[in-house]
């Protein structure tokens, strides 16, 4: 199997399992567990998991000296930050929403490479991104007011902007270290920053029910564990701007989850932007493919 292959391979499986997620999550959410100790819990277990991988894999753990600075800001973009935005909102919302929102990641992706590297995308491309956007409202702003409020709706926006940084954070860690090495640290660090925030927010894990901790262990070593380290390593097999197209899987895993599991309804307004979200990125990925190859290498 290829390279590019073995990329998008990881890639699926990653997204399917994170559009399960917001199922856990929101199950999670209502057996005990706050915003804050349910990441921490998450991402603490992740990094207990990982440690002796990593030192079996790799010998002596060293602290990550010179890069330091950018693996907690890639911890604190793609994890403390974007779990704040998405549990908040899947509070608010319901976990379809939120993964249908959240599909507009490559479009963002694609604006912000276009902007950092001026690069030259056809108009098609761009058409693909305005459409996109204007799958976005119509799930924002014309959804059913009983499925989830407005300001839940935004909140997903937030996540949005956070994990195109931290896409654009661990693009260059990849030169220096191990997708292994990269998901532990960050796990890590993570956890420790999220620690003083779930104190505050009043955590008692004597609340949690059998189903919750199961939710919390699912998204732990599946989700987290498993889904992070196939994440960066199709970062490493892929550009990051092909390795975000996969995020569109998000929405069709947890719409089917939401609503076989949850009993979620969507609104015809929110079917229909979700699925002018799909087919506009399927527009983005064909044009930036092509444009990519014909360019002088990935963003």
């Amino acid at each position: 199997m290829s390279a590019r292959a073995r990329g998008c391979v990881y890639a699926t499986v990653t997204n399917i399992l994170w559009g399960l997620s917001f199922i856990a999550s929101k199950k999670a959410l209502g057996a005990g567990f706050g915003t804050f100790s349910l990441s921490m819990i998450r991402f603490l277990i992740a990094a207990g998991v990982l440690f002796p991988v990593l030192r079996l894999r790799e010998g002596r753990i060293a602290l990550p000296g010179r890069d330091f600075a950018r693996l907690a800001a890639g911890a604190v973009t793609g994890i403390t930050l974007y779990f704040l935005f998405e549990y908040e909102a899947i509070k608010r919302t319901s976990a379809s929403i939120v993964s249908l929102i959240l599909a507009a990641i490559p479009a963002f992706t694609l604006i912000f490479t276009a902007l950092k590297t001026r690069r030259r995308y056809p108009a098609v491309c761009w058409l693909g991104v305005a459409a996109s956007l204007a799958g976005v409202y119509l799930v924002v702003r014309w959804g059913d007011p009983g499925a989830g409020s407005l300001a839940g709706n935004l909140l997903v926006l937030g996540a949005c902007a956070c994990w195109v940084a931290y896409i654009e954070i661990n693009d260059a860690l990849f030169r220096r270290r191990s997708s292994l090495s990269i998901t532990f640290w960050e796990a890590l660090i993570a956890s420790v920053t999220l620690l003083p925030l779930a104190l505050r927010e009043g955590m008692d894990l004597r609340r949690v029910t059998p189903e919750g901790w199961a939710m919390a262990a699912f998204l732990a070593l599946l989700c987290s564990v498993g889904g992070y380290l196939m994440y960066t390593e199709s970062q490493r097999l892929l550009t990051p701007f092909h390795t975000a197209l996969f995020i569109n899987l998000n929405p069709v895993a947890a719409v089917l989850g939401g609503v076989l599991v949850l009993g979620e309804t969507i609104a015809p307004a929110q079917i229909a932007g979700g699925l002018i979200v799909l087919a506009s990125i399927f527009l983005v990925n064909r044009s930036a493919a092509r444009s990519s190859e014909e360019g002088s290498g990935g963003s």
